[in-house]
């Protein structure tokens, strides 16, 4: 297999089934198709580049691919029947599945997210063409059906508007699980984007880790400080109004009676004075006499 397309694993979310997503179970699909429509499953092959955020998608075909924008009206219409009649001929398969036991309608459920016109992308050489599938592209407007006769071949399988078979049908089975199918490699864990009612038992994603700014490093640090230390941060609040309650009192202006203070300290001052000269004065006479 060669490198065809590559997408980014930031750009689209990944469809999961019951817990998996949907790419990871690429092997079981391609050999359940090939062995129940005795053709092409037309289906790339994902391989996800976790350090690279990407995911690398790999096919068997020779040519150079394209998106179906890319082509000419012709050779779009082409493949966009081609496109239909195969799924149409996978729907065949899901109606008779639907209609057994679990196991058969969680593969029916299986197959009708894989060939979902809103989450394929179509590439193509104007003859041979790929299914981008298992996650949410959101391209339905790129695959609209076309009409085509009863008559349209795809890859030999001609498909009858009057019978509710594919020709060259046979007793579907299920295949079984006897040889586990390895991942390729660890899928990626997206923000926001883990499947609903995933089994403890199973190996959860790798999350990866994001370089967060200095900016957001500070206001994590505060979000944490606050939460952790609220009542240290309510009492130095409290102790803050305290000293400015305090300070206020302290700064408030002297009272009236402050200047008749000092006028009764500077009389007893010079009452002393004089009594000093005069005890000077009286010893200077005793002593003459």
């Amino acid at each position: 297999m060669k490198l065809i397309y590559t997408t980014s694993t930031t750009d689209y979310q990944p469809v999961s089934l019951e817990g998996n997503y949907l790419y990871m179970r690429y092997d079981a699909i391609s050999s359940f198709l090939k062995s129940h429509l005795k053709q092409d499953d037309h289906l790339a092959q994902p391989q996800i580049k976790t350090k690279d955020d990407k995911i690398e998608w790999y096919s068997n075909v020779n040519g150079q691919l394209s998106r179906l924008s890319d082509l000419t009206a012709s050779e779009r219409e082409k493949i966009q029947m081609a496109y239909w009649a195969h799924r149409d001929s996978v729907k065949k398969v899901v109606a008779k599945f639907e209609r057994g036991g679990k196991e058969e309608r969680d593969w029916a459920q299986l197959l009708t997210e894989v060939y979902n016109e809103d989450n394929n992308i179509v590439l193509s050489d104007g003859n041979y063409w790929v299914v981008l599938w298992g996650w949410k592209f959101r391209n339905k407007m790129d695959l609209p059906r076309p009409d085509f006769g009863p008559d349209f071949k795809d890859d030999g399988l001609v498909l009858d508007t009057n019978s509710g078979d594919v020709k060259n049908d046979e007793e579907f089975t299920i295949p079984t699980e006897e040889t586990p199918i390895p991942p390729k490699e660890e899928p990626p864990f997206l923000p926001d984007r883990k499947p609903d009612n995933l089994k403890k038992s199973e190996k959860k994603p790798v999350m990866l880790r994001q370089e967060l700014s200095l900016a957001e490093r500070i206001k994590r640090f505060l979000r944490w400080l606050v939460y952790q230390f609220w009542w240290l941060l309510l009492l130095m609040l409290l102790l803050l109004l305290l000293l400015c309650t305090l300070r206020g009192c302290h700064s408030s202006p002297p009272c009236d009676n402050c200047g008749q203070f000092e006028e009764a300290s500077k009389r007893l001052h010079n009452i002393e004075m004089q009594l000093r000269e005069r005890c000077s004065r009286d010893s200077l006479t005793h002593e003459t006499h």
